[in-house]
């Protein structure tokens, strides 16, 4: 119940961080489990770039700063 009204706005890697965020300021009890990931081959060939940290930091700090 408590999830659903976390409201998520980020895509790609960005929701992660977001998530965390959201749930610091709403102070909810949370716990980490861990996961298996089975990226594909397609996943594997397209890779990260290393901007999209800067993109993904520099989102959350404007988000942050808006409220």
């Amino acid at each position: 119940a408590a999830a659903a009204n976390l409201r998520l706005t980020e895509d790609g890697m960005a929701h992660a961080s977001e998530l965390l965020n959201k749930l610091a300021d709403s102070r909810l009890t949370w716990c980490e489990v861990p996961v298996t990931i089975h990226y594909t081959e397609q996943t594997l060939v397209k890779g990260q770039r290393n901007r999209a940290a800067f993109e993904i930091v520099f989102r959350m700090l404007v988000s942050k700063l808006i409220g």
